[in-house]
């Protein structure tokens, strides 16, 4: 009954701008009836459903109104139990929408079926600005298409992809695309099992591109030689301004590198590195040879000066 009355409100009325309904037990039935809805309004430009379990069939029902509807530009589908034919549905809504410019479509379960999907819809869709999939079981399988419609894609500004398991192989790719690419300027690959290779790949992408301003690597296993890699790419770089390297297991080695390279940029204005091993002692077991090598934060901070 509740939903019936939100859903007729939309269809007669054109006042409301902004509908969130986050974690109102809204079904596929009750999506059908909002998607009907969305075919009508012509007022509201940003939906929020987010943990909502409306699934597959709500999915579809959404597609239908997405079709029709030119005027929404805002959804936020997380964790709504969406799968990968789910995400197949919504991308051939959006196929003919024209007004849609931020999905976030996190923590579902759309694997790599999903991100292909989204990947064909870049190939084609030239109104899609903000596109997050965090934490939905994608793989390499999945995001190297996706990477490589953003060869293509002349409007996607910001991606996440974190906490999907996408490892290096893909981001190589994804780093050639970054050279040509002149759209992107906010990427998140937090968690994304990126190590040194990735890194290497990533660099040779900085030393050139002049787009991206946020670049989100927490949570990787980069350690000192990714993380040096990084910075031989930050030298470069003349337009990031902020660079995220929270729990990425840099030591003072590492982090005496970044310092290096931070003192010749002139843009980065904002640097994390939480949860690292920045200052910490070297164990009591260690002797007194490879204490030495290990410099601390006053060793590194005269080096610089």
């Amino acid at each position: 009954k509740r939903i019936e009355s939100l859903t007729k409100l939309l269809e007669h009325h054109s006042c409301t701008r902004e509908l969130t309904v986050a974690k109102n037990h809204i079904d596929g039935r009750g999506m059908s009836l909002l998607g009907r809805a969305l075919q009508r309004n012509i007022g509201l430009v940003k939906l929020d459903i987010r943990l909502n379990i409306i699934g597959d069939e709500g999915a579809k029902c959404l597609a239908t109104g997405l079709r029709y509807n030119n005027f929404l530009s805002i959804l936020n589908l997380t964790s709504t139990g969406l799968s990968g034919n789910g995400c197949a549905l919504l991308v051939d809504g959006l196929a003919r929408n024209v007004s849609l410019t931020e999905l976030d479509l996190g923590f579902n379960d759309i694997r790599n079926l999903g991100c292909q999907s989204l990947g064909r819809l870049l190939l084609k869709n030239t109104i899609l600005r903000k596109l997050r999939i965090r934490n939905n079981n994608i793989t390499e399988d999945g995001a190297i298409p996706l990477f490589r419609a953003l060869r293509k894609s002349c409007r996607l500004s910001t991606l996440d992809m974190s906490s999907n398991y996408i490892g290096n192989e893909s981001v190589a790719v994804l780093a050639e695309v970054l050279i040509c690419n002149r759209t992107i300027t906010d990427l998140n690959l937090e968690r994304c099992n990126i190590t040194k290779s990735g890194c290497f790949s990533l660099a040779r992408a900085l030393r050139t591109n002049s787009t991206l301003r946020i670049l989100d690597m927490s949570m990787n296993p980069v350690r000192d030689d990714g993380v040096q890699a990084l910075c031989d790419g930050f030298k470069y770089n003349h337009v990031l301004d902020t660079v995220c390297l929270n729990m990425c297991s840099i030591s003072n080695n590492g982090f005496f590198k970044v310092l290096e390279s931070i003192s010749v940029n002139s843009t980065m204005s904002t640097l994390k590195l939480c949860y690292n091993d920045i200052g910490s002692s070297p164990p009591a077991s260690t002797n007194q040879a490879s204490a030495s090598e290990t410099p601390s934060i006053a060793d590194l901070y005269d080096k610089l000066t």
